[in-house]
């Protein structure tokens, strides 16, 4: 087994990149709640980061009992080497982490190349489509030529007034409207009902900001208001996102994505857990 010291040293290094604290902070008399700001969704990543740093499994039953920095600590120095990894696979935070590394935008260059390529395409279809319409145009004349349809006279038939021929359309305000306004935030989940301790994955866009813009997961409790989780995530390409949940509080929940330096929010989801 590794000793408290080594396990110590692990473990802070794991607590600061999770909820980013001061190192100085990671005491063993600390609480993890109160004191670093571990609450119940940022202690699984602590955990299993902990448990894949020492390549052992902390149970549901042991996380329970973390209070302080030393309870953490002892959770792997005396850990049960006999206790049952769960059957289902849940995503680590390193994989979530690696995931999102790898759904970086393409580089600006390679989105130039792919526009003129576009464009190049789009030329051969008007070339194409010219070169389709003077070959029936010919094909057209041949045939009136052959059938002596040229000898019906066309001048006889009268000619229509220039109101008739050119309209002045009349614009339709909605259409307009439509085409200025920007679509609103979203946000969805694949389930609104999670067990106890399951992880919900949540993804959405913010069609009006770039790429980078930083967001933030609030949560309302009922009869309560609404609170920052120590959680957020990064728009990409057209605003996209994505992020994980977790909780153990049972009950129903609203979940929403806030954009602080807008003040603009996606429509809340309510989830219920247990």
């Amino acid at each position: 087994m590794p000793s408290s010291s080594a396990v110590h040293e692990q473990l802070t290094r794991i607590i600061v990149q999770v909820v980013g604290c001061e190192p100085q902070a990671v005491v063993p008399a600390a609480r993890l709640n109160k004191d670093l700001g571990v609450d119940s969704l940022s202690i699984v990543e602590v955990v299993e980061a902990l448990g894949e740093a020492f390549d052992i499994y902390i149970p549901d039953e042991t996380v329970n009992t973390m209070i302080t920095v030393q309870d953490a600590v002892n959770s792997v120095v005396h850990h049960d080497s006999g206790a049952n990894r769960p059957s289902a696979t849940v995503p680590t935070a390193a994989g979530l982490l690696s995931s999102r590394r790898e759904a970086r935008p393409l580089p600006a260059g390679e989105i130039e190349r792919r526009k003129h390529a576009a464009w190049k395409l789009a030329g051969w279809f008007v070339v194409v489509g010219l070169a389709l319409g003077a070959v029936l145009g010919l094909g057209g004349a041949a045939l009136i030529n052959a059938t002596g349809m040229k000898d019906v006279s066309i001048r006889a038939q009268p000619t229509p007034s220039k109101s008739a021929t050119t309209p002045t359309p009349t614009p339709t305000p909605s259409s307009k409207k439509s085409a200025t306004t920007k679509p609103k935030p979203t946000l969805s989940t694949a389930t609104t009902n999670i067990a106890p301790g399951e992880k919900l994955r949540m993804n959405g866009a913010f069609p009006a900001l770039d790429e980078g813009a930083t967001l933030q997961v609030q949560v309302k409790d009922p009869g309560g208001a609404w609170d920052d989780f120590p959680v957020t995530s990064k728009t990409s390409d057209g605003g996209k996102y994505a992020t994980l949940i977790y909780t153990t509080r049972t009950g129903e929940r609203q979940i929403r994505m806030l954009h602080k330096a807008t003040d603009t929010v996606t429509p809340a989801i309510t989830i219920t857990v247990g």
